[in-house]
């Protein structure tokens, strides 16, 4: 039976990072918004030929509040900065 091999330093810092981050996200509600977001964004994301899964960056960068804005300016779901969203023909929030 082979052994694992012990961490090396820096997959045991890796390791306790993400320890810290499942204690810290589990005690966050989930979006009240997500039930019905994410079904829709994903219909949204295929139509337009964008990989489904990555509406999951509106969780991570907005937890699916559309209203969010972030101390530098960036604003919405996807936490676009408004002169990004213009130069790529978006808008930052529901239209």
């Amino acid at each position: 039976m082979a052994t694992l091999p012990f961490p090396e330093p820096a997959d045991a810092a890796f390791i306790r990072d993400q320890d810290i981050w499942r204690r810290q996200i589990a005690l966050r509600p989930a979006p009240s918004e997500g039930a019905a977001m994410i079904p829709a964004l994903k219909r949204t994301f295929r139509a337009e030929g964008v990989p489904p899964e990555w509406v999951w960056m509106a969780e991570v960068e907005s937890s699916l509040n559309p209203e969010a804005k972030s101390p530098s300016g960036a604003v919405g779901l996807f936490q676009f900065m408004p002169d990004t969203a213009k130069r790529f023909g978006l808008k930052t929030g529901f239209v």
